[in-house]
């Protein structure tokens, strides 16, 4: 674990949008890696979100199935991301030039939430940057072109305009035809979305003052050990 001088800022200045509360910027924030089941009170204000960290995490973290991070604020639980390796499967519109596979690699973002005691501080934008952090230092060792995930339709504005993802829009319009097959309403689907790991000018992880030691142990955040990373809050940035 690293705390001191071996701390870094969390990458959400150089998100599509910087515009946040600072009313954080005193308390000492950490990302660690779930170690147990949760025994705190937490609550997002969404059910599913709520009942899987509460509920799930853990038990599919012991099955290799995920592995979730916990966000604390001077130790107490605010919030959690939750990865797994997955791939995605676009049109051919929207793969990258040269792409000759069907399905393409990629980290899904599986679940994410903050405590609603905790919401409207720009966190969830953390835990985003967070997750792209992970998803690129594990590109670096497997082959992972995107980070992925299913929005409810009410979040999509958050990651297109906050967050820099985009509609997959052959899935989603594929998930919307198979809704209205089953007599369900297409417009409550999720939502499948995108991040693309090699875009330019954003999250980019070697523009931060990010120690060596940190770097080495980012690869471990998928998984591979039980390293913590320690997040202090340098500086608050605003537009």
């Amino acid at each position: 674990m690293y705390a001191g001088g071996e701390c870094f800022e969390l990458l959400r200045p150089l998100l599509p949008s910087a515009n946040h509360v600072n009313d954080v910027s005193t308390a000492k924030l950490t990302i660690e890696p779930l170690s147990g089941p949760i025994t705190e009170s937490f609550d997002c204000g969404r059910l599913a979100q709520t009942e899987f960290l509460l509920n799930h995490a853990w038990p599919h973290q012991e099955l290799g199935f995920s592995r979730t991070h916990v966000l604390r604020e001077n130790a107490k639980l605010i919030g959690f991301v939750t990865l797994a390796f997955s791939e995605i499967l676009l049109d051919s519109s929207e793969k990258p030039e040269g792409a000759p596979f069907a399905t393409l690699p990629a980290v899904k973002l599986v679940q994410m939430g903050i405590d609603s005691e905790s919401s409207g501080k720009g966190l969830g934008q953390d835990l985003f940057a967070f997750a792209v952090g992970v998803a690129r230092k594990t590109g670096e060792n497997v082959g992972c072109r995107y980070l992925i995930l299913d929005s409810v339709p009410e979040r999509v504005s958050f990651y297109e305009t906050k967050c820099g993802c985009v509609i997959n829009t052959g899935a989603y319009e594929t998930r919307r035809r198979q809704a209205e097959k089953k007599k369900r309403d297409p417009n409550a689907e999720n939502v499948s979305m995108r991040f693309d790991l090699r875009q330019p000018g954003q999250l980019n992880p070697s523009t931060l003052s990010i120690s060596k030691a940190e770097r080495r142990s980012l690869p471990t955040l998928m998984g591979f050990g039980k390293v913590a990373v320690f997040v202090t809050w340098l500086t608050r940035r605003k537009t």
